[in-house]
């Protein structure tokens, strides 16, 4: 029986440490890393999504490469029907079963997965710069929009070399970039397939904006860097706010609409 008695006791020691071991990398992955939560890129897009896409009751809103369809409740928590496609058939399966409320399925941007005029509104947050045929999946978007319907997009901006080109060369590897962007070659292909630019600008602008991000490059987006979000955020708008420059940055977003030319 004693012997028995360690036996239970030493495996039971054994579970525990293994728990304990692993209970910093649970926590990590379920409260840091989850939805970007505290990744600053993430954070002022979102920002900038939210205050442009305004979602209202009784909309019909898509979401472009929606990943595990961390902006769901964004959509849904203002009484609009929120839909998702992305590429990635486990980020679809998970986001199902995350977000049962709301509507996903897999397919490419590329491709057409609902009818003409559908959606009131579209989103696609950081996802346009990884698609193979830009120009397609924008007019898959333009056809899928109601007339007079809006579309918000943020992109990648590191095309104008604002963080040294090493870092450049291993954050277009690291994440499959097929094309960076500028103010104006997104004005110019939202207008190629029929939109209607109603503003357009760059964010993350200031000298520490472009640390954090050559930072966030150089160590990952989910490592140690993310539990300086107290410290690096606020310094981030304060210097985007007074200091930064309005004719480059690592992201860049625009609103347009597609207009009906009868209206």
């Amino acid at each position: 029986m004693t012997f028995g008695h360690r036996s239970i006791d030493k495996t039971f020691i054994l579970k525990s440490l293994k728990y304990a071991i692993r209970l910093p990398k649970r926590f990590h992955k379920k409260y840091i890393v989850k939805d970007h939560r505290f990744h600053i890129p993430r954070r002022i897009e979102k920002r900038i999504v939210r205050r442009w896409l305004n979602p209202k009751p009784g909309e019909k809103i898509l979401d472009v490469a929606c990943g595990m369809g961390g902006w769901s409740r964004m959509v849904t928590q203002n009484e609009a029907a929120y839909f998702g496609l992305d590429a990635a058939f486990l980020n679809v399966m998970k986001a199902k079963k995350r977000y049962p409320e709301s509507h996903f399925i897999n397919i490419r941007a590329e491709q057409r997965p609902f009818k003409t005029g559908v959606f009131n509104k579209v989103f696609s947050n950081c996802s346009i710069e990884h698609f193979q045929d830009d120009l397609a999946a924008l007019h898959n978007i333009h056809d899928m929009l109601v007339n007079g319907g809006w579309l918000v997009i943020t992109a990648d901006a590191l095309s104008q070399d604002i963080i040294p080109k090493k870092l450049i060369k291993k954050h277009k590897a690291m994440y499959d970039v097929v094309t960076y962007y500028t103010h104006e070659s997104l004005i110019k292909k939202l207008e190629e397939t029929g939109f209607r630019v109603l503003d357009c600008k760059y964010y993350l602008t200031s000298g520490i904006s472009r640390f954090y991000y050559a930072l966030s490059i150089r160590f990952g987006i989910q490592g140690w860097l993310l539990y300086l979000f107290p410290i690096f955020y606020p310094l981030v708008m304060i210097a985007d706010y007074f200091s930064g420059d309005k004719k480059r940055g690592c992201g860049v977003a625009a609103i347009a609409r597609k207009w009906d030319i009868h209206e």
